[in-house]
């Protein structure tokens, strides 16, 4: 098991479970912590479209990636941080921090989007002054 908690303490709740070549996937509300379960209402679904299925499997396989935040559950339930469990092993690795993949991913999305709408602003700017 990984546990991936960024900056925004946010993190995703997907439990992805693979037995003899038959794979089930599930998005929650809450972790799998017991007081989660005692004193709130919480919610795990499948995920059944093969299309949706399909993009979170791809994310999950990119969240795998990640050496700065990711933590591994130890089979006496204590967590390591993946980059010491990689570095005792003598295993070369970089420092990925997927989720500030993410944010960096987002913010270009929407620089790109905003350089498009001045674009098509000056255009249409332009277009109206030839017509005067």
């Amino acid at each position: 098991m990984y546990s991936i908690v960024g900056r925004f303490l946010e993190h995703s709740r997907a439990y992805y479970f693979k037995n003899n070549g038959n794979s089930s996937l599930y998005l929650g509300s809450a972790d799998l912590m017991q007081r989660n379960f005692d004193r709130r209402v919480e919610i795990f679904f499948p995920i059944e479209d093969p299309r949706v299925k399909e993009d979170i499997v791809e994310i999950l396989g990119l969240y795998l990636t990640d050496t700065v935040k990711t933590r591994v559950m130890m089979s006496n339930g204590d967590y390591v941080r993946k980059s010491l469990l990689l570095k005792d092993q003598g295993t070369p690795f970089k420092d990925v921090n997927i989720q500030e993949y993410f944010v960096k991913k987002v913010i270009s999305k929407h620089e790109r989007e905003l350089k498009e709408e001045m674009r098509k602003k000056v255009i249409a700017k332009e277009a109206r002054k030839a017509e005067v």
